[in-house]
């Protein structure tokens, strides 16, 4: 795996070895940012279910001032420090190893707010809804922040509290993207 773009191309990030993570594909990262464009620059970038922190490290690399990672897989989070240290971002970054309600919550009460959140559960597991329902009341979520949920493409979402304003599919992979729905 490499970062595809930013300050840090070309740059090689490590993987968990086995099938226990799905590192999103260089296309489909590339894709993304391609969408968010200047959106990245200076924001605060949350990725949750990080996995191998690619998402969070490429935002790092085009321009975000800070990302936050949310893993709990304790070996995927060793290498997520590994590759914010080998890119020099650990001064730009916090890894929170443990399960995503659990560290959105512990975000929220050191009043943490994110311009952008990226979520990229297991697939099937039934996790997206629950985190929505979460962010839906959350003050991480700012009145303009934009979520990105990568989900299988036979995975249905409820946007209750959302607006959805764009979706982009890759083969069987499908990027959502959202906004908080304002209040009339």
């Amino acid at each position: 795996m490499r970062i595809v773009g930013g300050i840090h191309r070309g740059r090689k990030i490590k993987s968990p070895r086995g099938r226990t993570t799905r590192p999103t594909p260089d296309m489909v990262r590339e894709a993304l940012f391609n969408i968010l464009n200047q959106k990245v620059v200076q924001c605060r970038f949350l990725d949750i279910f990080a996995g191998t922190g690619a998402v969070g490290l490429e935002a790092l690399s085009r321009g975000a001032d800070f990302a936050a990672f949310i893993e709990q897989d304790h070996v995927a989070c060793k290498v997520i420090f590994e590759n914010l240290k080998n890119l020099n971002l650990l001064s730009k970054a916090e890894v929170l190893c443990s399960d995503a309600m659990e560290s959105m919550k512990k975000l929220e009460k050191k009043d943490e707010s994110f311009d952008i959140i990226f979520l990229d559960p297991p697939y099937y597991k039934n996790e997206i809804n629950p985190c929505l329902e979460y962010l839906r009341y959350s003050r991480i979520l700012k009145p303009e922040s934009v979520i990105v949920i990568q989900h299988a493409w036979d995975i249905s979402l409820e946007y209750d509290g959302f607006v959805y304003i764009k979706q982009k599919k890759y083969g069987k992979t499908i990027l959502s993207f959202l906004i908080k729905e304002e209040k009339s």
